[in-house]
Protein backbone atom coordinates (compact mmCIF):
# COMPACT_ATOMS: atom_id res chain seq x y z
CA UNK A 1 0.00 0.00 0.00
CA UNK A 2 1.07 3.32 -0.90
CA UNK A 3 2.22 5.38 1.83
CA UNK A 4 0.17 8.50 2.38
CA UNK A 5 1.78 12.11 2.51
CA UNK A 6 0.82 14.79 4.87
CA UNK A 7 -0.90 17.48 2.97
CA UNK A 8 -0.01 19.82 5.34
CA UNK A 9 3.65 21.40 5.36
CA UNK A 10 5.31 20.95 8.29
CA UNK A 11 6.22 24.10 10.23
CA UNK A 12 9.89 23.56 10.46
CA UNK A 13 10.55 22.76 6.61
CA UNK A 14 8.38 26.02 5.66
CA UNK A 15 10.72 27.97 7.94
CA UNK A 16 13.72 27.13 6.81
CA UNK A 17 12.49 27.36 2.75
CA UNK A 18 11.59 30.99 3.91
CA UNK A 19 14.98 31.55 5.29
CA UNK A 20 16.65 30.54 2.37
CA UNK A 21 14.19 32.99 0.44
CA UNK A 22 15.03 36.24 2.65
CA UNK A 23 18.93 35.26 2.18
CA UNK A 24 18.03 35.21 -1.74
CA UNK A 25 16.36 38.19 -1.69
CA UNK A 26 18.43 39.87 0.77
CA UNK A 27 21.49 39.34 -1.19
CA UNK A 28 19.59 39.87 -4.83
CA UNK A 29 18.85 43.68 -3.20
CA UNK A 30 22.39 44.15 -2.06
CA UNK A 31 22.97 43.56 -5.78
CA UNK A 32 20.86 45.97 -6.98
CA UNK A 33 21.98 48.80 -4.22
CA UNK A 34 25.54 48.11 -5.60
CA UNK A 35 24.29 49.24 -9.34
CA UNK A 36 22.09 51.83 -8.24
CA UNK A 37 24.94 53.08 -6.47
CA UNK A 38 27.65 52.70 -9.05
CA UNK A 39 25.26 54.48 -11.86
CA UNK A 40 24.86 57.83 -9.46
CA UNK A 41 28.58 57.87 -8.85
CA UNK A 42 29.66 57.13 -12.94
CA UNK A 43 27.90 57.67 -16.49
CA UNK A 44 25.01 55.20 -17.38
CA UNK A 45 26.28 53.81 -20.56
CA UNK A 46 29.15 52.99 -18.29
CA UNK A 47 29.29 49.66 -18.10
CA UNK A 48 30.04 47.85 -14.95
CA UNK A 49 33.49 46.14 -15.15
CA UNK A 50 34.52 42.61 -13.94
CA UNK A 51 36.49 44.14 -11.12
CA UNK A 52 32.86 46.12 -10.04
CA UNK A 53 31.07 42.96 -10.27
CA UNK A 54 33.35 40.91 -7.96
CA UNK A 55 33.56 44.13 -5.62
CA UNK A 56 29.53 43.19 -5.19
CA UNK A 57 30.67 39.50 -3.74
CA UNK A 58 31.49 41.51 -0.27
CA UNK A 59 28.37 43.21 0.96
CA UNK A 60 26.33 40.14 -0.49
CA UNK A 61 28.81 38.12 2.05
CA UNK A 62 28.14 40.11 4.80
CA UNK A 63 24.54 40.43 4.50
CA UNK A 64 23.94 36.78 3.89
CA UNK A 65 26.67 35.58 6.66
CA UNK A 66 24.68 38.16 9.50
CA UNK A 67 21.19 37.05 8.29
CA UNK A 68 22.33 33.25 8.50
CA UNK A 69 23.77 33.86 12.03
CA UNK A 70 20.45 34.94 13.56
CA UNK A 71 18.54 32.36 11.59
CA UNK A 72 21.06 29.96 12.96
CA UNK A 73 21.38 30.95 16.71
CA UNK A 74 17.58 30.76 17.04
CA UNK A 75 17.48 27.06 15.54
CA UNK A 76 20.29 26.26 17.70
CA UNK A 77 18.59 27.41 21.08
CA UNK A 78 15.17 25.44 20.34
CA UNK A 79 17.43 22.77 19.02
CA UNK A 80 19.65 22.75 22.45
CA UNK A 81 16.11 22.85 24.33
CA UNK A 82 14.69 19.89 22.46
CA UNK A 83 17.61 18.02 23.02
CA UNK A 84 17.79 19.07 26.90
CA UNK A 85 14.17 17.89 27.25
CA UNK A 86 14.97 14.63 25.66
CA UNK A 87 17.67 14.05 28.07
CA UNK A 88 15.33 14.81 31.05
CA UNK A 89 12.42 12.66 29.66
CA UNK A 90 14.81 9.95 29.27
CA UNK A 91 16.03 10.21 32.60
CA UNK A 92 12.64 9.59 33.73
CA UNK A 93 10.81 13.06 34.45
CA UNK A 94 7.85 12.93 32.48
CA UNK A 95 6.65 16.15 34.36
CA UNK A 96 9.37 17.83 31.83
CA UNK A 97 7.46 20.75 29.66
CA UNK A 98 8.71 23.28 27.08
CA UNK A 99 7.21 26.59 26.66
CA UNK A 100 5.49 26.61 22.85
CA UNK A 101 6.17 29.90 22.05
CA UNK A 102 5.39 31.12 18.63
CA UNK A 103 7.67 29.49 15.70
CA UNK A 104 9.22 26.42 13.62
CA UNK A 105 9.24 24.77 16.74
CA UNK A 106 5.68 25.86 18.41
CA UNK A 107 4.21 22.19 17.02
CA UNK A 108 7.48 20.24 17.98
CA UNK A 109 7.34 21.58 21.42
CA UNK A 110 3.76 21.02 21.48
CA UNK A 111 3.65 16.90 20.17
CA UNK A 112 6.86 16.85 22.53
CA UNK A 113 4.42 18.65 25.47
CA UNK A 114 1.71 16.31 25.04
CA UNK A 115 4.02 12.93 24.78
CA UNK A 116 4.70 13.78 28.32
CA UNK A 117 1.29 14.42 29.41
CA UNK A 118 0.82 10.85 27.84
CA UNK A 119 4.14 9.25 29.54
CA UNK A 120 3.47 10.32 32.86
CA UNK A 121 0.01 9.20 33.06
CA UNK A 122 1.62 5.88 32.17
CA UNK A 123 4.03 6.27 34.38
CA UNK A 124 1.05 7.09 37.16
CA UNK A 125 -1.12 4.30 36.01
CA UNK A 126 1.59 1.73 36.55
CA UNK A 127 2.71 3.08 39.77
CA UNK A 128 -0.77 2.20 41.03
CA UNK A 129 -0.88 -0.89 39.41
CA UNK A 130 2.21 -2.08 40.73
CA UNK A 131 1.28 -0.75 44.88
CA UNK A 132 -2.26 -2.57 43.89
CA UNK A 133 -0.69 -5.71 42.10
CA UNK A 134 1.18 -6.30 45.05
CA UNK A 135 -1.64 -5.40 47.26
CA UNK A 136 -3.90 -8.26 46.02
CA UNK A 137 -1.34 -10.75 45.74
CA UNK A 138 -0.21 -9.89 49.14
CA UNK A 139 -3.81 -10.25 50.76
CA UNK A 140 -4.30 -13.37 49.97
CA UNK A 141 -0.81 -14.91 50.26
CA UNK A 142 -0.87 -13.69 53.91
CA UNK A 143 -4.47 -15.54 54.52
CA UNK A 144 -3.52 -18.81 52.87
CA UNK A 145 -0.46 -18.58 55.20
CA UNK A 146 -1.96 -17.98 58.21
CA UNK A 147 -5.20 -20.44 57.97
CA UNK A 148 -2.43 -23.03 56.98
CA UNK A 149 -0.25 -22.55 59.98
CA UNK A 150 -3.52 -22.35 61.98
CA UNK A 151 -4.52 -26.08 60.75
CA UNK A 152 -0.94 -27.07 61.31
CA UNK A 153 -1.11 -26.44 64.67
CA UNK A 154 -3.38 -28.85 64.86
CA UNK A 155 -5.38 -27.70 68.42
CA UNK A 156 -8.60 -26.35 65.60
CA UNK A 157 -11.56 -28.30 66.08
CA UNK A 158 -12.88 -29.59 62.63
CA UNK A 159 -15.12 -27.24 61.84
CA UNK A 160 -12.77 -25.14 62.33
CA UNK A 161 -10.42 -26.27 60.01
CA UNK A 162 -13.11 -27.07 57.42
CA UNK A 163 -13.57 -22.89 57.52
CA UNK A 164 -9.78 -22.56 56.89
CA UNK A 165 -9.62 -24.44 53.98
CA UNK A 166 -12.65 -23.09 52.59
CA UNK A 167 -10.73 -19.63 52.88
CA UNK A 168 -7.36 -20.80 51.55
CA UNK A 169 -9.59 -22.26 48.47
CA UNK A 170 -11.63 -18.74 47.83
CA UNK A 171 -8.19 -17.37 48.15
CA UNK A 172 -6.19 -19.19 46.22
CA UNK A 173 -9.03 -19.09 43.47
CA UNK A 174 -8.28 -15.29 43.58
CA UNK A 175 -4.77 -15.47 43.47
CA UNK A 176 -5.21 -17.94 40.49
CA UNK A 177 -7.71 -15.39 38.83
CA UNK A 178 -5.38 -12.24 38.93
CA UNK A 179 -2.62 -14.21 37.11
CA UNK A 180 -4.52 -15.70 34.76
CA UNK A 181 -5.96 -11.91 33.68
CA UNK A 182 -2.26 -10.25 34.02
CA UNK A 183 -0.98 -12.77 31.74
CA UNK A 184 -4.04 -13.28 29.18
CA UNK A 185 -3.96 -9.52 28.93
CA UNK A 186 -0.18 -9.45 27.98
CA UNK A 187 -0.98 -11.99 25.77
CA UNK A 188 -3.14 -10.44 24.08
CA UNK A 189 -1.55 -7.46 23.56
CA UNK A 190 1.26 -9.06 21.56
CA UNK A 191 -1.45 -10.55 19.25
CA UNK A 192 -2.58 -9.23 16.25
CA UNK A 193 -4.78 -11.64 14.46
CA UNK A 194 -6.77 -14.22 16.50
CA UNK A 195 -6.26 -17.57 16.05
CA UNK A 196 -8.62 -20.64 15.79
CA UNK A 197 -11.60 -18.90 14.49
CA UNK A 198 -14.58 -21.55 13.90
CA UNK A 199 -18.38 -21.34 13.34
CA UNK A 200 -20.04 -21.68 16.66
CA UNK A 201 -23.73 -21.10 18.55
CA UNK A 202 -23.61 -17.53 19.71
CA UNK A 203 -26.50 -17.83 21.62
CA UNK A 204 -25.68 -20.93 23.57
CA UNK A 205 -22.60 -19.51 24.59
CA UNK A 206 -24.07 -16.15 26.35
CA UNK A 207 -26.60 -18.59 27.42
CA UNK A 208 -23.96 -21.00 29.04
CA UNK A 209 -21.85 -18.06 30.36
CA UNK A 210 -25.29 -16.36 32.52
CA UNK A 211 -25.72 -20.27 33.74
CA UNK A 212 -21.98 -19.99 35.14
CA UNK A 213 -22.18 -16.99 37.03
CA UNK A 214 -25.37 -17.87 37.99
CA UNK A 215 -24.00 -18.18 41.85
CA UNK A 216 -23.02 -14.59 41.84
CA UNK A 217 -26.41 -13.26 40.86
CA UNK A 218 -28.55 -15.56 42.68
CA UNK A 219 -26.52 -14.30 45.68
CA UNK A 220 -27.52 -10.86 44.94
CA UNK A 221 -31.09 -11.66 43.93
CA UNK A 222 -30.55 -10.16 41.02
CA UNK A 223 -32.90 -11.18 37.91
CA UNK A 224 -31.22 -12.16 34.57
CA UNK A 225 -33.42 -12.18 31.73
CA UNK A 226 -31.87 -13.27 27.95
CA UNK A 227 -33.33 -12.15 25.00
CA UNK A 228 -31.24 -14.14 22.26
CA UNK A 229 -32.64 -15.12 18.77
CA UNK A 230 -30.43 -18.29 16.93
CA UNK A 231 -26.95 -16.28 16.31
CA UNK A 232 -24.16 -18.43 14.90
CA UNK A 233 -20.50 -16.40 14.86
CA UNK A 234 -17.25 -17.13 13.37
CA UNK A 235 -14.71 -16.62 15.41
CA UNK A 236 -12.86 -17.68 18.62
CA UNK A 237 -15.28 -19.15 20.90
CA UNK A 238 -12.94 -19.58 23.58
CA UNK A 239 -11.58 -15.77 23.90
CA UNK A 240 -15.06 -14.15 23.26
CA UNK A 241 -16.00 -16.48 26.38
CA UNK A 242 -14.10 -14.19 28.18
CA UNK A 243 -15.78 -10.90 26.30
CA UNK A 244 -18.58 -12.26 27.93
CA UNK A 245 -17.70 -13.22 31.40
CA UNK A 246 -16.10 -10.22 32.02
CA UNK A 247 -19.10 -7.92 30.51
CA UNK A 248 -21.91 -9.92 32.76
CA UNK A 249 -19.58 -10.25 36.09
CA UNK A 250 -19.13 -6.03 35.09
CA UNK A 251 -23.31 -6.11 35.48
CA UNK A 252 -23.46 -7.88 38.57
CA UNK A 253 -20.69 -6.45 40.19
CA UNK A 254 -22.80 -2.34 39.81
CA UNK A 255 -26.03 -3.74 40.15
CA UNK A 256 -27.85 -3.74 43.79
CA UNK A 257 -29.66 -6.18 45.40
CA UNK A 258 -32.79 -7.42 43.22
CA UNK A 259 -32.08 -5.32 39.90
CA UNK A 260 -32.16 -6.36 36.34
CA UNK A 261 -29.44 -7.51 33.73
CA UNK A 262 -30.77 -8.02 30.29
CA UNK A 263 -28.59 -9.84 27.58
CA UNK A 264 -30.42 -9.65 24.12
CA UNK A 265 -28.95 -10.27 20.85
CA UNK A 266 -29.50 -9.72 17.44
CA UNK A 267 -28.35 -9.20 13.53
CA UNK A 268 -28.63 -5.99 12.17
CA UNK A 269 -26.78 -4.34 8.60
CA UNK A 270 -24.06 -7.14 8.37
CA UNK A 271 -22.99 -7.27 11.96
CA UNK A 272 -24.11 -9.42 15.61
CA UNK A 273 -24.90 -7.21 18.03
CA UNK A 274 -24.64 -8.19 21.43
CA UNK A 275 -25.89 -6.17 24.60
CA UNK A 276 -25.66 -6.26 28.07
CA UNK A 277 -28.08 -3.87 29.84
CA UNK A 278 -28.12 -3.25 33.72
CA UNK A 279 -30.68 -1.62 36.46
CA UNK A 280 -26.70 -0.54 37.85
CA UNK A 281 -25.48 2.16 39.69
CA UNK A 282 -24.50 3.66 36.25
CA UNK A 283 -21.03 5.77 35.80
CA UNK A 284 -19.82 9.39 35.04
CA UNK A 285 -19.04 10.73 31.60
CA UNK A 286 -15.24 10.45 33.09
CA UNK A 287 -15.09 7.00 33.97
CA UNK A 288 -16.74 6.44 30.77
CA UNK A 289 -14.06 7.44 28.95
CA UNK A 290 -11.23 5.46 31.10
CA UNK A 291 -13.13 2.24 31.71
CA UNK A 292 -11.34 0.63 28.77
CA UNK A 293 -8.21 1.37 30.10
CA UNK A 294 -5.49 -0.92 31.81
CA UNK A 295 -5.91 -0.40 35.42
CA UNK A 296 -8.34 2.06 35.55
CA UNK A 297 -10.78 1.68 38.85
CA UNK A 298 -13.60 3.99 39.19
CA UNK A 299 -12.73 3.52 43.01
CA UNK A 300 -9.62 2.21 43.72
CA UNK A 301 -10.58 2.08 47.33
CA UNK A 302 -12.60 -0.61 46.93
CA UNK A 303 -10.80 -3.53 47.69
CA UNK A 304 -13.47 -6.13 46.40
CA UNK A 305 -13.55 -5.29 42.53
CA UNK A 306 -10.11 -6.76 40.69
CA UNK A 307 -7.17 -4.62 39.07
CA UNK A 308 -9.22 -2.57 36.62
CA UNK A 309 -8.11 -5.41 34.03
CA UNK A 310 -11.76 -6.87 32.86
CA UNK A 311 -12.69 -4.74 30.23
CA UNK A 312 -9.26 -3.34 28.95
CA UNK A 313 -9.18 -7.31 28.12
CA UNK A 314 -12.56 -7.55 26.67
CA UNK A 315 -11.94 -4.11 24.71
CA UNK A 316 -8.64 -5.81 23.15
CA UNK A 317 -10.44 -9.16 21.97
CA UNK A 318 -13.18 -6.94 20.50
CA UNK A 319 -10.51 -5.30 18.47
CA UNK A 320 -8.79 -7.91 17.57
CA UNK A 321 -11.85 -9.59 15.97
CA UNK A 322 -12.38 -6.48 14.42
CA UNK A 323 -15.49 -5.29 16.41
CA UNK A 324 -16.79 -2.47 17.98
CA UNK A 325 -17.79 -2.24 21.69
CA UNK A 326 -19.81 0.64 22.72
CA UNK A 327 -20.94 2.23 26.29
CA UNK A 328 -24.29 3.95 27.24
CA UNK A 329 -24.77 5.29 30.91
CA UNK A 330 -25.84 7.49 33.35
CA UNK A 331 -24.90 8.08 37.03
CA UNK A 332 -28.45 6.30 38.93
CA UNK A 333 -29.43 5.43 35.82
CA UNK A 334 -27.72 1.87 34.98
CA UNK A 335 -25.61 0.71 31.72
CA UNK A 336 -25.79 -0.68 28.82
CA UNK A 337 -22.71 -2.10 27.03
CA UNK A 338 -23.01 -3.58 23.14
CA UNK A 339 -20.94 -5.14 21.44
CA UNK A 340 -20.76 -5.20 17.47
CA UNK A 341 -18.82 -8.24 15.59
CA UNK A 342 -18.65 -8.46 11.96
CA UNK A 343 -20.42 -11.83 10.69
CA UNK A 344 -17.73 -13.06 8.44
CA UNK A 345 -18.12 -16.12 6.24
CA UNK A 346 -16.38 -18.92 7.32
CA UNK A 347 -12.71 -18.99 6.21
Amino acid sequence: MARRHNKHKDPLAHWLIMQALIIVVASVMVSLLVVVFYNLITSPAEPIDSIIGIGMFFPMAVVTGVLFYFFSKRMNENTSKLMNAIKEVSSGNYRYRLEATKGPFQSIFKDFNKMTEELAGVEMLRNEFVNKFSHEFKTPIASINGFADLILRGDSSPEEERQYLEIILAESKRLAALSTDSLLLSSLESQQILPDRKRYSLDEQLKQVAILLSPQWTAKNLQVELELPDLTYFGNAELMQHVWINLLNNAITYTPNGGTITISGKKENGRIAVTFQDSGIGMRSEEIANIFNKYYQSNPNDNGRGLGLGLAIVSRIVSLAKGQITVESEQDSGSTFTVYLPDFPEA
